[in-house]
């Protein structure tokens, strides 16, 4: 009995032995599939947040890009007002310029000095003729008074005071 028991004992080993292997192999094949099934979730979940983030860093890229695009046409505002004021700060210089050099020259002083002279010519030309008119008005409203006046010895004064603005230096002469 013993050696059968043995061996009938042995072999329900074997039998259990074999059932545990069984279901160990079921067991792990079950832990396996669970496994790559966890390790899919997890990549897919891993895939999902990268995606996400890649998604959020291009729209913040996005954004930057627009800030950084209102700020340089910002800039390219501000210099190019900047760059006009210069531009006509430059031409009112130059302008300037110039005319200090003309100014200067001595062709510009002699053109200057003869205007000058030909208004003064002018204006003497004005007064000669202006005072020659009053020297004709004179003499020839005055033939016919001064025969009246030889009578009148006060109206000769009184003529003179009517007309104050008479040059009287040629009579003086």
């Amino acid at each position: 009995m013993s050696e059968t028991q043995s061996d009938v004992h042995s072999i329900k080993l074997e039998e259990e032995i074999s059932k545990l292997k069984d279901q160990l192999m079921v067991i792990t094949s079950k832990l396996d599939i669970q496994q790559q099934a966890y390790m899919v979730k997890v990549s897919q979940d891993q895939r999902s947040k990268e995606k996400e983030l890649f998604k959020a860093l291009e729209q913040w890229k996005d954004e930057e890009k627009e800030r950084q695009k209102a700020q340089m046409e910002e800039m390219r505002h501000m210099m190019l007002k900047e760059f006009n004021k210069l531009s006509n700060m430059i031409d009112l210089l130059q302008d300037f310029l110039f005319y200090l050099n003309r100014l200067h020259s001595s062709a510009y002083i002699e053109e200057e000095r003869n205007r000058k002279v030909d208004k003064l010519e002018r204006e003497l030309q004005e007064q000669k003729e202006l005072i020659l008119f009053q020297r004709e008005q004179v003499s020839s409203s005055s033939t016919g008074r001064v025969l009246g006046m030889n009578k009148q010895p006060g109206l000769i004064q009184e003529t003179l005071y009517e007309w104050p603005e008479l040059d009287l230096s040629y009579f003086y002469q």
